[in-house]
């Protein structure tokens, strides 16, 4: 920790366009409005961590930093209703939600999932590196176009590609191991 981090617990706290120069730990609620900057000297220097809390992206909003950046989400909500989200990764761990709708694009970087509910649903656009799933994550693709370097999922969890095209400059990998679990594909192109 530095004396520039910044922790957001409580009520919850609307930004519209902010700066931060240290680590941002989320326990409570953060609707980001506007442009949330986080500012680093070199890639990797600090993150966003979602604990317990939400992060809430609205249509106007985004998430981005000058070098490198990961969101890292401990059983905590990262929620985009449309706006961007500008990161090197998502990396998500335990109970965490990840649910990106109505438009929100991801210009780059990576989703790392460990044992959560991820969703891309519909007019959302993201063109990144790698989708990584293992444990019990869930993988919900519904009306997005997704374009990635690598697709790799193996898990417990449901896996469902619904009115999606999902493409890769690789093989795609996109497997449900659980008795119980299903993957589903409906009116998508998957290449």
């Amino acid at each position: 920790r530095t004396d520039r981090d910044k922790i957001v617990e409580g009520a919850p706290w609307d930004i519209w366009n902010f700066n931060q120069t240290g680590n941002m730990e989320v326990r409570g609620f953060l609707n980001v409005n506007g442009v949330l900057t986080i500012w680093q000297t070199r890639a990797f220097e600090v993150a966003l961590v979602i604990t317990t809390g939400t992060v809430t992206v609205g249509p106007g909003g985004a998430i981005r930093s000058n070098l490198p950046l990961n969101i890292y989400n401990f059983n905590g909500s990262l929620v985009a209703n449309g706006g961007a989200i500008d990161v090197n990764a998502i990396v998500t761990f335990g109970t965490a939600s990840v649910s990106l709708t109505n438009g929100t694009t991801v210009s780059h970087g990576s989703f790392i999932l460990q044992g959560s509910s991820f969703t891309l649903g519909t007019g959302v656009t993201v063109t990144g590196t790698r989708l990584y799933a293992r444990g019990g994550t869930s993988v919900i693709l519904d009306g997005a176009t997704v374009s990635l370097a690598v697709v790799d999922v193996i898990t417990t969890g449901d896996i469902t590609v619904k009115g999606s095209t999902l493409t890769s400059a690789t093989d795609i990998t996109l497997r449900s191991t659980a008795a119980d679990k299903t993957l589903t594909t409906m009116d998508s192109a998957i290449t």
